[in-house]
């Protein structure tokens, strides 16, 4: 695995925090207390507010709320009242006593010099953690300038609420004027407030000392800092000094407002702000409304458009971390591998890497992840094996074709309309083929598939089989410039076989008679398009010219998203497949205009009306017109070689002499033609089946129901028929398939059979 493929999660900005808790002194986790009173359990947001603030009644009276001028909010209408959200929670929170812990003593002895807010909070995160706490306090009291900022019954009944389980030592009346008088301790905290000793802390201009052997840190009003800086200044001084006596190394006390975090200013839709009816308390109804016009702010650009993270309600951080732990060595059976089908249920379409601010590209990881799974044997096969079935048949004889035009062996342009168009239907390509030949004649034909099953299975070896004969056929034409039909066709051959040049075939067609196409549709964009804004432009410019009026499908032009095929998800995973499908035919009641063969048929089989590009230039199919079947696509393939062979070269197809087979007809009814198309099975391995059965004899006679029942392997699958014979043929009853093998499958009846299929 590239180590660079894992180091740009370095960059990711999930933990970022919003701008609110960025400015926020005590870096309130705002989107969990937010989200707690969004669901109106004060109790619980009274929890995260106290954790993080240490005396929540003495911060809800006097912040002066930075958070609220940070608001993203007030870009659209008006700031959060946080503030306002903090009081109400104290006064809605029925339970406020805090937590009691059973916690070691430990060893280690601190100083606070100051028995102001700061020492006090300070003190307070320190003894709850069973260090040895002892305040020395000049004055009569405690509390430092809280007396003259807080009624006194407010912050002492805070006080005494929040230490009442944590036991330290406060001594008052002693002014310490010298720090070796402290030496017995570990780690002294000055606090001394406004104009307070230093004992020359601030002239060497090092927040953090050490004398002799105790570590000494200051903060809080001493350092110029308002009452709520200085309480939050303490929380961060016990965090450092108990890195200190954890690890031996003194470090200042970590405080930073920076953030990094970006989000969809899209999302800013007004709400308006919800004013309290008592003052400035907020009922509990008040509450919830309020806290709901939060949004929580998060960089979640990958959780808003890319289906996977939505789909598993898992951040890109935690994939990281699951692929790490699948692809680590070792045996599939004697560790754990959580992300196999995550890997394979990814549509590798680009999405995150378009709209991550980081620029996290995910698919990269996700393919290179397949790739390592297939090189160590474990990636399942059956994921893709119909896939990879599906590519050897395009490049098989039947269907492969490398032609220049007629009386020539080389060609100046060649029509490379992938494989999966002429399945959609073979006149898409003929009929395209001959508009090509008529406007330019020096161009020529190259059938076959640009590779991507294999690559996205991981099996480098097969991609490289394909992408050799893509190279090969070009040669052989004389390498010519390829005019694609589809997308993704582009980003392989752009990525893999740079050296090829190409273009789209959408520019050498000449826009259609005003009128020839009507009605409204929106443009679905494939995911391979991103990267091609001229071909978008091209096919709005030639939709128009045929009179049809167009709608936009905002978020599909903003993001180019997966129709669900790419990266061949359907196995791995049918529900989220389906999720994804859902999501896109969902995104505008008009029919859709494509230009992708896939999300054509996709759609169609899905019940969304939609046509093809082609459909509007040359009125192939109309828009309600049903997808072919997985084995109708591969006789398509064959038509379409045969039509053009025939039709534009004069030579016969199939040859005379090519192998008939037994052509005896397998009759299939219509619902179980649906089931083999559902379950992408091809009829004629099904009827392989029968054939090798009837052949080789081996089938069991069922007298009840009156029918044989047989299987056969084929490749790495087992298919199961049940059948009867019917006039010159065979009826099928029922099939099943597994994606497995059978041990001993040699043995039959006690005789070493060898099946050559």
């Amino acid at each position: 695995m590239d180590d660079n493929l894992l180091r740009q999660f370095e960059n990711c900005l999930q933990f970022e925090p919003p701008w609110c808790a960025a400015a926020c002194p005590f870096h309130l986790d705002v989107r969990e207390f937010i989200s707690r009173l969004q669901r109106g359990n004060a109790d619980a947001a009274y929890k995260v507010f106290r954790d993080a603030v240490a005396f929540p009644a003495i911060v809800a009276a006097l912040c002066p709320a930075p958070c609220k001028t940070a608001c993203i909010r007030r870009e659209s209408d008006e700031a959060i009242e946080l503030n306002l959200l903090e009081r109400a929670c104290l006064a809605h929170a029925a339970r406020q006593e805090p937590n009691s812990y059973n916690v070691p003593q430990k060893n280690k002895r601190v100083a606070v010099v100051g028995g102001g807010i700061s020492g006090l909070a300070c003190c307070l995160r320190l003894a709850a953690k069973k260090y040895q706490l002892t305040v020395f306090e000049r004055g009569a009291r405690s509390g430092g300038h809280l007396w003259q900022r807080l009624a006194p019954e407010v912050f002492l009944a805070e006080f005494e609420r929040q230490f009442q389980f944590v036991d330290y030592e406060l001594l008052l009346n002693k002014e310490i004027t010298d720090l070796a008088a402290l030496a017995e301790f570990d780690a002294v905290y000055v606090a001394s407030g406004s104009g307070g000793a230093d004992f020359g802390l601030l002239a060497q201009g090092n927040p953090v000392q050490i004398n002799a052997k105790t570590a000494v840190f200051c903060g809080g009003s001493l350092l110029g800092k308002n009452t709520v800086e200085a309480l939050a200044d303490g929380l961060t001084a016990a965090a450092a000094i108990e890195r200190y006596l954890q690890t031996g190394i003194p470090q200042p006390a970590q405080d930073t407002c920076a953030t990094k975090i970006q989000i969809d200013r899209a999302k800013l839709q007004p709400a308006p702000r919800v004013a309290p009816s008592q003052g400035y308390l907020y009922s509990l109804d008040e509450l919830v409304k309020e806290a709901k016009r939060c949004l929580r702010c998060q960089c979640d650009a990958c959780r808003t458009y890319l289906d996977l993270t939505a789909y598993y309600n898992k951040w890109p951080l935690r994939i990281k971390d699951e692929i790490q732990a699948t692809l680590l060595p070792g045996r599939a059976d004697l560790k754990a591998v959580p992300a196999k089908r995550l890997i394979n249920s990814s549509n590798l379409e680009g999405t995150l890497k378009q709209v991550c601010p980081a620029g996290i590209d995910i698919d990269s990881l996700l393919l290179a992840a397949r790739h390592n799974l297939h090189a160590q044997g474990k990636q399942p096969w059956g994921f893709h094996h119909f896939w990879l079935a599906d590519m050897a048949e395009a490049n098989s004889d039947q269907a492969a074709l490398a032609r220049a035009p007629r009386g020539k062996t080389k060609c100046k342009y060649a029509f490379f309309p992938g494989c999966q168009l002429g399945a959609s239907d073979p006149r898409y390509v003929s009929v395209t083929y001959c508009q090509l030949l008529r406007d330019e004649a020096d161009t020529g034909i190259l059938l076959c598939c640009c590779g991507a099953p294999a690559n996205w299975a991981g099996d480098t070896e097969l991609h490289e089989q394909a992408l050799e004969q893509i190279r090969r056929g070009w040669q052989a034409l004389g390498q010519p410039t390829l005019l694609l039909a589809c997308p993704m066709c582009k980003r392989q051959l752009r990525q893999y076989l740079p050296q090829i040049p190409t273009a789209f075939v959408y520019d050498w067609l000449k826009p259609p008679s005003p009128g020839q196409a009507s009605g409204a549709y929106a443009v679905f964009d494939p995911c391979a398009s991103r990267e091609e804004p001229e071909l978008r432009a091209k096919i709005r410019e030639l939709a128009r010219a045929a009179g049809c009026s167009l709608e936009p499908l905002p978020q599909n032009e903003a993001c180019q998203q997966c129709c669900s095929w790419g990266g061949q998800t359907a196995l791995a995973n049918p529900d989220y497949t389906k999720s994804v499908i859902n999501k896109r035919i969902g995104e505008s009641k008009l029919p859709y205009l494509t230009y992708c063969a896939n999300c054509h048929d996709i759609f169609a089989a899905h019940g969304k009306d939609n046509a093809h590009i082609l459909d509007l230039l040359y009125a192939i199919r109309p828009p309600q017109a049903a997808p072919p079947t997985v084995s109708e696509r591969r006789a398509n393939r064959r038509e379409l070689k045969k039509q053009l062979l025939t039709e534009l070269w004069q030579e016969a197809w199939p040859p005379p002499s090519a192998e008939q087979g037994d052509k005896r007809p397998l009759l299939i009814t219509p619902a179980l033609q649906k089931r083999l198309d559902q379950e992408r099975i091809f009829e004629e391995d099904i009827r392989r089946v029968v054939i090798f059965c009837e052949s080789g004899g081996r089938k069991v006679w069922h007298p009840q129901g009156e029918y044989y029942c047989g299987y056969c392997e084929i490749g790495p699958m087992t298919y199961w028929a049940q059948y009867r014979q019917s006039g010159s043929g065979f009826e099928l009853l029922n099939f099943y398939a597994h994606r497995m093998k059978i041990d001993l499958e040699v043995v039959w009846n006690g005789r070493k059979t060898v099946a050559d299929l």
